[in-house]
């Protein structure tokens, strides 16, 4: 039978082994699993295939899921040469573009604009590559079966957001990029059958982020802030225009450009040749449109915006929002100086993080929330008190008996080379949530509130998963931060967002995250290290909740002794820093950038 088998019949949504030659010893999993799976035989590409197909393999949790990045070392080391294959994408890329449109943009300009898509196409296709090479090397000479999807399921991505989207939700779309992958590495002995996009029945089931209004109102006051100078800060409105404002009456010195990118030729003894011609094909066919056909209209109004060389602007640009970053991007290109503000947590953590160093550090500043690093980045690093860190310092005031666990989005596709939980990690994770909860006193789990996360789709609803264990436990759809204000106990299962709202608002909180989720740098360590003998963190779940359950009848004394306090203050002065007149500290601060950036 030939490698590519082109079969007529109706749409499948997993394997069939009436479609496979009887010479096949196994079968691939590229997507939704089938209905005989048999794990003697068959191969499950990843979790996702199970998402909706739970019932094909009891006990499908426990499946030993391949991990192409199963040490921090190779984690590390895999997100270090992203970046430099990346880096030498960029030119060719660069040249393609500016020769599609008739222009000379430089480097920074595309780069601003092309690289959190690139980034994620790079990444994604090499955790699937990775994953591929050491099934390769596992089954050997065994003939294989694998059911492909020769055609994206999209004819293209209307701008970026749209493009993240499919790649967080669409499974057919997921299931295409590893059917392009397995093209690529397959041996003589993998027999690759063409199949048709899965039914909608077997997608993934997500939870719906919540949809944000628009206006024209909304859509007039982003044109007045792109034209002074600014986009947004969060938990700030008119205090940043005015900061933009004071900006604007600064001295200038034009921005320093991006260095030199490096060349394809010196990326090729990182990544194998097939690899680098797969990427190739990837990113012609999933490029946003905004970048092509759709460019002239997106940038059609940011050219009518003023720029002035060495202006600060300053906000947090959206990734995924091509509107804002068609604007920085013409602002890099007039050099004027990009001020990008911290908006979440997690900066200043990792060991490395390939988005933040690739996209958000390179900018011209940075302005944290208190951390430094002591590696160089291109981007200064100012650390400054968080306006709305600032604004909720200390205002925890309890008012009920509450525990509120907070939930996290689990994304099996993403495909992030990330040191948090990836693909099989997510499962860890829910297990890590079951046996907090499993392990809690009597009396505290009575008190206890769960929080799925609402702000993103999520493969598996973690709010179902402690919901079927725990039927009777009430779920908080509301406000977080209002919730969160009032409790008796905050428990996190990362080191994200909320940890550093809870430290600041002086919440009492207690954390568990696994040492495997997080690869701490070395300015780091003293803070957590803190944290774990004040009794606030904990990389083992029951451990947290044997600690809950030791403190319930008095968790705020536990809370305000001098050695919880002294942690939680010096976490709050290097990751959460908060300050009354945080405004005049930004604006003496913002009086000295002129030599800098």
């Amino acid at each position: 039978m030939d490698r590519i088998s082109r079969r007529n019949g109706r749409a499948v949504n997993g394997f069939h082994r009436a479609d496979l030659s009887p010479a096949t010893e196994m079968v691939l999993h590229l997507g939704t699993a089938g209905d005989a799976f048999d794990d003697n035989r068959d191969i499950a590409f990843g979790p996702h295939c199970f998402v909706g197909r739970e019932d094909v393999l009891p006990g499908w949790r426990d499946y030993p899921f391949i991990d192409p990045f199963p040490d921090a070392e190779t984690l590390i080391e895999t997100e270090k040469n992203i970046a430099v294959l990346v880096s030498g994408l960029l030119p060719g890329i660069v040249d393609r573009l500016n020769a599609y449109h008739g222009t000379a943009y430089s480097i920074g300009f595309w780069r601003t604009l092309v690289l959190p898509w690139l980034l994620e196409i790079v990444q994604r296709a090499w955790t699937s590559y990775a994953t591929l090479q050491i099934i390769k090397n596992r089954i050997g000479d065994r003939r294989l079966g694998v059911r492909i999807l020769q055609d994206p399921p999209e004819s293209g991505f209307e701008n970026s957001e749209h493009f993240l989207r499919s790649l967080m939700r669409d499974y057919n779309f997921n299931w295409w990029i590893d059917s392009e992958v397995v093209a690529a590495i397959a041996p003589d002995n993998w027999v690759l059958i063409p199949s048709e996009p899965m039914a909608p029945a077997f997608a993934a089931v997500v939870r719906q982020p919540i949809e944000r209004p628009t206006s024209r109102l909304r859509h007039a006051l982003r044109n007045m802030k792109h034209r002074i100078g600014y986009s947004d800060i969060v938990g700030i409105r008119w205090s940043g225009i005015a900061l933009a404002l004071f900006a604007n009456l600064l001295p200038k010195k034009p921005a320093r450009e991006l260095p030199t990118p490096l060349s394809e030729v010196q990326i090729k003894s990182l990544f194998p040749e097939s690899f680098l011609e797969l990427v190739g094909r990837l990113t012609d066919r999933t490029m946003p449109r905004t970048m092509l056909d759709g460019f002239a209209d997106l940038a059609a109004g940011a050219r009518k915006l003023p720029f002035k060389a060495g202006r600060l602007r300053i906000g947090a640009v959206d990734n995924w929002n091509d509107n804002e970053k068609i604007v920085a991007a013409f602002a890099r290109e007039e050099r004027e100086k990009l001020v990008q503000c911290q908006h979440g947590g997690l900066y200043g953590l990792n060991a490395y993080d390939l988005m933040t160093n690739e996209i958000e550090l390179n900018y011209n500043i940075f302005i944290s929330w208190g951390w430094t690093l002591d590696e160089p980045t291109f981007g200064h690093i100012l650390p400054l008190p968080a306006p709305y860190l600032s604004k909720i310092a200390n205002r925890h005031r309890r008012r009920n008996e509450s525990v509120i666990v907070v939930g996290n989005p689990i994304r099996l596709r993403l495909g992030r080379i990330v040191d948090g939980p990836r693909g099989a990690g997510w499962l860890r994770y829910c297990e890590h949530t079951l046996d907090f909860l499993k392990t809690l006193s009597e009396n505290a789990r009575r008190s206890t509130i769960f929080r799925p996360y609402v702000k993103a789709a999520s493969d598996i609803d973690i709010g179902h998963v402690v919901g079927d264990r725990f039927p009777d436990m009430p779920m908080l759809e509301g406000d977080l931060h209002a919730a969160m204000m009032k409790c008796k106990l905050l428990v996190i299962g990362n080191c994200s967002t909320t940890l550093n709202l809870a430290m600041a608002a002086n919440v009492p909180t207690v954390v568990y995250c696994h040492e495997d989720f997080l690869i701490l740098c070395k300015e780091a360590v003293p803070y957590f290290d803190a944290l774990k003998r004040a009794g606030i963190l904990f990389s083992d779940a029951e451990a947290a909740a044997r600690h809950v359950n030791r403190i319930w009848n008095d968790v705020e004394g536990w809370w305000h002794g001098r050695d919880v306090q002294d942690a939680r203050k010096n976490w709050v002065r290097q990751y959460a820093r908060v300050d009354r007149f945080w405004w005049w500290q930004w604006m003496k601060a913002l009086s000295r950038l002129k030599e800098i950036g």
